[in-house]
């Protein structure tokens, strides 16, 4: 990693619109009543860099809702009946403004599309190397975020080209230099920022922006060590817990398709005459159909197993076959559970049960 570079607000807007002439950009806005990423135009939008999260994350930059991955042609014959669809990549895509939980989460991702022994997803190794994302620290966590527990921070660079990190210095004049820290990652962060305006950062910028992280860190955490839970998990599989957690559950699957590191997905074929295409998209372990077999038998077959399904696979399955645990800590399916379910008392409540069963 290099070293931090300063720019200022200025300068930042000005290479902004320069990554608009390169890039398919987008960034933080507002749509409705809530903050999404949206295409970028130079001038065009007020980006909302001051944002707890926004209501769906983006991963879906990089593995869409739905999307098709064949294309299917009846009335030909052999091998012209299949093709696979094209990503386009005639222009590289720019994620600003990332927050570092969502940033993060594609660290995770790469695990289940790219990191498998022998098993590449191509759509998603496609996107992602057609992607490059910078993120923004956040210094002021919602009440919900919780990522310092999740093995990250609102200051973390996981899965992130280039960081931004806001500072605001006075100088000997008593005039304030206010702008960011610009951390660069990868290589793709570096050609985003190549040719602008980049100035030597001060030893004063750095030791504020590492004051404001640990000030952020101080605010997301929670009482609980999810790390120890991945082995305990399994010792309570069977316990009468899990008959607790689910009992406000609707099953709407809120959780999962807000959530950043979820990627369950179904594949369907559809028929329009003589054209035909297979779909991906995404679906839900808290959903009934989910697990059901085609014999009519459910081995999930309540509430019940499916939320046990869901904190086994992330806070246990997950970290012991990949290594990191399957959750960021940002809080959406915390924010926006219909009935009010709050994974981290969740994970309070399977953490006490875990420790009487030892």
């Amino acid at each position: 990693m290099r070293e931090p570079q300063y720019i200022s607000h200025e300068n930042l807007r000005r290479a902004l619109d320069a990554m608009i002439a390169r890039y398919a950009v987008f960034a933080p806005q507002r749509a409705e009543r809530s903050i999404e990423f949206l295409p970028l135009e130079s001038g065009s939008a007020v980006i909302r860099l001051a944002y707890p999260s926004s209501k769906w994350a983006p991963k879906r930059f990089l593995f869409p809702q739905c999307e098709s991955l064949l294309k299917c042609n009846f009335a030909a014959q052999g091998r012209d009946r299949l093709s696979p669809v094209e990503i386009p990549t005639d222009r590289p895509v720019l994620l600003y403004g990332v927050r570092p939980c969502d940033a993060h989460s594609f660290a995770i991702l790469d695990h289940v599309f790219l990191k498998q022994a022998g098993v590449v997803d191509p759509y998603y190794a496609t996107r992602r190397e057609n992607t490059t994302v910078i993120a923004i620290a956040c210094d002021q966590p919602a009440s919900t975020c919780f990522c310092v527990s999740l093995e990250g921070g609102p200051h973390d660079s996981q899965g992130a080209d280039a960081l931004l990190r806001e500072v605001e210095e006075s100088g000997e004049s008593g005039e304030s230099s206010a702008g960011y820290l610009v951390e660069i990652l990868t290589e793709k962060g570096a050609r985003a920022f190549e040719g602008l305006a980049l100035e030597a950062a001060s030893a004063g910028q750095i030791a504020q922006a590492g004051r404001r992280k640990a000030a952020a860190e101080a605010t997301a955490r929670i009482d609980v060590q999810p790390r120890d839970l991945t082995a305990a998990l399994g010792d309570i599989f069977e316990s009468d817990v899990w008959d607790r957690i689910h009992d406000k559950c609707l099953g709407c699957g809120t959780c999962t398709f807000l959530c950043p590191t979820c990627h369950c997905f179904d594949i369907q074929d559809e028929r329009a005459g003589a054209d035909g295409r297979r779909l991906r998209n995404w679906d839900s372990c808290m959903f009934p159909l989910f697990t059901l077999h085609a014999s009519g038998h459910n081995p999930r077959g309540s509430q019940r197993e499916r939320w046990r399904q869901r904190a086994m696979h992330k806070f246990n399955y997950y970290p012991t076959k990949f290594g990191p645990i399957a959750c960021v800590g940002c809080g959406r399916c915390v924010k926006d559970c219909p009935t009010g379910i709050d994974i981290r008392r969740i994970l309070k409540t399977l953490e006490t049960a875990a420790a009487r069963a030892e």
